[in-house]
């Protein structure tokens, strides 16, 4: 959905457990580029020595070391950013309903960034982006509709993802 290739750069703009982040370092492998904002500073330093750290599941070590974590809110980061300096960034802000059955991230929660994507935001990340934007959301979400995503429904899952592609050269 996102266009990821390998050798891309893909931001990930709500780092948070880095779960997504690892799983765009498989896909750009070790010509690639993956970074990742994480606005709390104290979950931004437990997650980048986890990801340095590591010792369990060798075959993802060189993923995880590949991961830059920038401890900054992302709009921030976003504007000190040249034009087209990513190809994919992402997006998954704090759902606005909790879902039960994510529980991994849940000691961090009280800790994690509350904000909500706002225009500003989404204009930054198209600014930045050269092949898409990327929003991972709640199911009910409006922010897909609101903000211009193509949303892909995905049948009995508890979120979408959605997608602004733009085709820049």
């Amino acid at each position: 959905m996102s266009g990821l290739e390998p050798g891309d750069a893909y931001l990930d703009c709500t780092l948070g457990m880095a779960s997504d982040a690892l799983i765009a370092s498989l896909v750009v492998g070790d010509r690639g580029r993956v970074v990742g904002c994480e606005s709390d500073p104290v979950i931004a330093h437990v997650i980048s020595e986890g990801l340095k750290n590591y010792q369990d599941m060798p075959k993802l070590h060189e993923s995880m070391r590949r991961i830059q974590v920038v401890p900054q809110n992302a709009v921030d980061y976003l504007k000190g950013l040249d034009d087209d300096s990513f190809d994919v960034v992402y997006m998954d802000p704090m759902f606005t309903e909790q879902i039960a059955e994510a529980s991994n991230f849940a000691p961090l929660r009280n800790n994690a960034d509350h904000g909500q994507l706002t225009e500003e935001w989404v204009e930054e990340a198209k600014r930045v982006a050269r092949k898409s934007v990327v929003l991972k959301a709640h199911f009910r979400s409006t922010d897909f509709e609101t903000f211009g995503f193509n949303r892909r429904v995905r049948p009995n899952t508890k979120f979408h993802f959605g997608v602004i592609q733009m085709n820049k050269s």
